[in-house]
């Protein structure tokens, strides 16, 4: 038997840092946004997934940020608008740009691009 402290499998060695990577994989996992699963599905352009992942999601707006109820609302409304729901669109879009209104600097550049478009694809003014 080979007693000494060697990088092998099963050891203290190796098994200290794969112990430390799954806790810190967990920490990261609780730490993330309650959104990401659906804006990743939006991202990924699996718009009724996202609408069904935002949907599910409505308990929880009372506890969510400002800037998440921003986020929430803007790409639930794109997610709405790409399947073509102009009502919830609508809906959700009017919400995020008067979030957008009340906090300035609330939205990136990006975000604010996005909603912009939106809002004027839906035949609206910028002012509206």
């Amino acid at each position: 038997m080979d007693y000494h402290a060697t990088a092998g499998t099963g050891d203290r060695i190796t098994g200290m840092p794969r112990s430390c990577s799954v806790v810190v994989a967990l920490i990261l996992l609780a730490c993330s946004s309650p959104l990401a699963q659906a804006r990743s599905s939006f991202d990924e352009a699996r718009y009724p997934d996202a609408v069904a992942e935002y949907q599910a999601l409505r308990p929880q707006l009372p506890r969510l940020a400002r800037s998440e109820l921003f986020e929430y609302a803007l790409y639930r409304g794109l997610s709405h608008l790409a399947l073509g729901d102009s009502v919830p669109a609508q809906h959700w879009l009017t919400l995020a740009k008067r979030l957008s209104e009340q906090s300035p600097g609330l939205a990136t550049s990006d975000q604010e691009g996005r909603l912009l478009a939106a809002w004027g694809s839906m035949g609206l003014m910028p002012g509206d």
